[in-house]
């Protein structure tokens, strides 16, 4: 009878094992599913599926995206694989300070990446869950880059090599755009390494204005967060005493986290 009772609870376990690596394999091949949507792909209860994601999460396998509560994998569960991801370990070490910010501030806040074709996209935001709506955007979001505070924190920490490569990239598809003269872009430059932080006053959109910093880890900017409001509700002299302090806290704080883990983007 013992035995039968052992092999019961042992089955149990292994089928526990088991419906675990199938959610964390789901969420994996499918980052940003939510519990609903893994319930119905893996034929498994909603309860079930929550209590496997919490399990996983406290174990620090999966971890949710901060504007939609969606799951997606950690670097611990790439190296399972012996992968490793430089984005990823920067996002997993951000998101519990991005997540910090929607309670601190009214205003939407986005963690700003370069992808693989030289473009800036939004990798974090808390658009959709800030208390103020400016506009559409979400994980996936272009940025421009001269126009916007981010897209000009950047160019202004990279280095001289990948601001001429982007500033060329630039001008070859819109040769005639004026903020394309170099000129501007070395007083934008100049501008921002002296403050230490971007803005952009309707400059991309007339009723938007965003304040930017860069995220710089081991001397190379890895990121940029900004803040974004809407131009006819802030002043400048506000945006600058009560934000400026919330973003650079920010910054600091991933930037630590980043450098107590030894991470960095890779080279």
């Amino acid at each position: 009878m013992l035995r039968k009772e052992q092999l019961a609870k042992r089955t149990k376990s292994v089928r526990s094992v088991e419906r675990g690596l199938e959610i964390l394999s789901l969420v994996a091949a499918k980052p940003g599913l939510g519990i609903l949507d893994i319930s119905e792909q893996l034929s498994l209860h909603r309860t079930t599926v929550y209590r496997h994601l919490l399990s996983l999460e406290e174990m620090g396998y999966v971890r949710r995206r901060v504007h939609d509560e969606k799951f997606c994998l950690t670097q611990k569960a790439l190296t399972l694989g012996g992968a490793s991801n430089a984005d990823c370990e920067l996002l997993d070490a951000s998101a519990p300070f991005m997540r910090d910010l929607i309670e601190r501030i009214d205003w939407p806040s986005s963690l700003v990446m370069l992808g693989h074709d030289s473009r800036l996209y939004i990798r974090e935001t808390t658009h959709g869950r800030s208390r103020i709506r400016v506009h559409d955007a979400s994980i996936g979001t272009p940025v421009p880059w001269l126009t916007s505070a981010v897209g000009r924190a950047y160019l202004s920490y990279c280095t001289d090599e990948d601001r001429a490569r982007i500033l060329s990239d630039l001008n070859r598809s819109n040769p005639r755009g004026k903020q394309n003269n170099p000129r501007f872009m070395e007083h934008i430059a100049n501008k921002t390494l002296n403050d230490g932080f971007a803005t952009s006053f309707g400059e991309t959109w007339s009723w938007l204005t965003s304040l930017a910093m860069p995220v710089r880890v081991q001397g190379r900017v890895a990121a940029c967060v900004n803040i974004v409001f809407l131009t006819s509700a802030v002043k400048k002299t506000v945006l600058l005493a009560e934000y400026l302090p919330v973003i650079s806290a920010t910054v600091s704080k991933i930037e630590t986290q980043l450098d107590s883990l030894q991470l960095g983007p890779k080279q």
